[in-house]
C-alpha cells in the first residue's frame, strides 16, 4: 500500500485531487495546512507563509 494512502486512511481524508501541504514548525507543531494549492505559485506561497511565521 502507498504511504500517501496510508495517510488518508489515518486522517480519514477523502478525495483529494491533490495531497494537502503542512507547515510544521521546529517544536512538531502544526503551523499551516494548506488544501487546495497550485503548482505554479505553489513553492513562493510555502515560502511566504513560512516568512510570516518567524
Amino acid at each position: 500500500m502507498k504511504k500517501w494512502t496510508k495517510i488518508k486512511r489515518k486522517m480519514n481524508i477523502k478525495n483529494f485531487k491533490q495531497p494537502p501541504t503542512f507547515v510544521i514548525d521546529k517544536q512538531s507543531k502544526l503551523r499551516h495546512a494548506l488544501h487546495s494549492v497550485h503548482a505554479h505559485d505553489h513553492a513562493d506561497e510555502i515560502l511566504n507563509l513560512i516568512k510570516e511565521l518567524k
